[in-house]
């Protein structure tokens, strides 16, 4: 009887140690998410939108040109969809970028005729040679749309929304291919911090 109990109470304590020991290796292991955004926030009165940025990314001279991207219909140069950036960030270790800017027509007087769904469909039928995954993500205040885009060693997730004024705003995130697991969740989380103004 004795040896049974001393049996019993050896085998609480071997259970006992290794449950705490489980316990403190589980804490070590977890995973650390500090350093995933800019703690400024980028306020754009401009575009209607706040975002922060990738942690260490750093603003550059937004002298992108303008790009023209389908044409609604015929020869008209002002049915042209232009991509205007008007922010740029730059990522030093990745070689990363994000241009964020207002897509738009030439011909400002008829850009009501311009949706996002449209828009999506133009870009999707004139880079038809391109890998191109469609999502819809639903924000608190807003509905967008996020195209991921493969060209070669490179992958682009596009964040294209309505502003409160229904402009076309298109966040463009270009990444090499070797990055995007080190950099997924700092662009889903500069993705999940904008804001309409």
């Amino acid at each position: 009887m004795k040896n049974i109990f001393l049996y019993i109470s050896f085998m609480l304590l071997t259970t006992l140690f290794i449950s705490c020991t489980e316990k403190s290796e589980t804490k070590k292991e977890l995973p650390k998410l500090e350093n995933i955004l800019n703690d400024k926030i980028v306020i754009d009165e401009e575009l209607g939108i706040t975002y922060q940025t990738p942690f260490n990314w750093n603003e550059m001279p937004a002298s992108l040109s303008e790009k023209f991207v389908a044409r609604l219909s015929g020869k008209d140069k002002n049915n042209l969809i232009v991509y205007s950036p008007k922010s740029f960030f730059y990522d030093d270790n990745s070689s990363s970028l994000l241009r964020v800017g207002r897509v738009s027509l030439k011909d400002k007087s008829i850009s009501e005729l311009l949706t996002l769904e449209k828009y999506i469909e133009l870009f999707e039928k004139y880079n038809s040679k391109l890998k191109i995954e469609r999502t819809e993500i639903q924000f608190n205040q807003f509905k967008a749309f996020e195209m991921k885009i493969e060209k070669g060693n490179l992958t682009s997730f596009k964040i294209i929304f309505h502003n409160r004024v229904q402009e076309i705003i298109q966040l463009d995130f270009s990444i090499t291919n070797k990055n995007i697991s080190k950099l997924k969740a700092s662009i889903d989380a500069s993705i999940k911090s904008i804001k309409l103004l």
